[in-house]
């Protein structure tokens, strides 16, 4: 099992605690890339990912469990962590058969504005009135 906060150990932990033990804020420091095992002859343990500075396992849950509540659990898309993703501007596909040219499409606003931030300034939309957008 994977989820919003790890696998079941952690969000067990969570769902019956409020908060993570030592080993849960390691695991999911470990699932979340900010820590790796080192493992060689001259130091087995735990070190920071991108400094590669050597973490004692008491040290974890103070140095990262900030950083991880930060981005576990049900949260709002972070386009900077995904390319940008932004999900205002999400495509939704509509289904449809073309046998004729077509005339301008009448929507409402939220769906041509919409087509228009899909499209950019390949597209111009106005109101005709009553509501009705083309």
């Amino acid at each position: 099992e994977v989820g919003p906060w790890g696998n079941s150990r952690t969000r067990w932990q969570i769902e019956a605690e409020g908060k993570f033990s030592l080993e849960g804020c390691i695991e999911m420091a470990w699932i979340m890339g900010f820590i790796t095992y080192k493992r060689d002859p001259k130091y087995s343990g735990w070190v920071d990912s991108k400094t590669g500075k050597q973490m004692k396992d008491a040290d974890i849950k103070k140095e990262y469990e900030e950083e991880i509540l930060k981005h576990a659990g049900v949260r709002f898309v972070e386009p900077e962590l995904h390319d940008g993703y932004d999900p205002k501007k999400k495509t939704f596909l509509h289904q449809v058969s073309i046998d004729h040219d077509m005339a301008p499409v009448e929507c409402g606003e939220d769906e041509a504005k919409a087509f228009k931030m899909q499209h950019g300034e390949a597209v111009d939309i106005y109101e005709k009135g009553d509501g009705v957008w083309v």
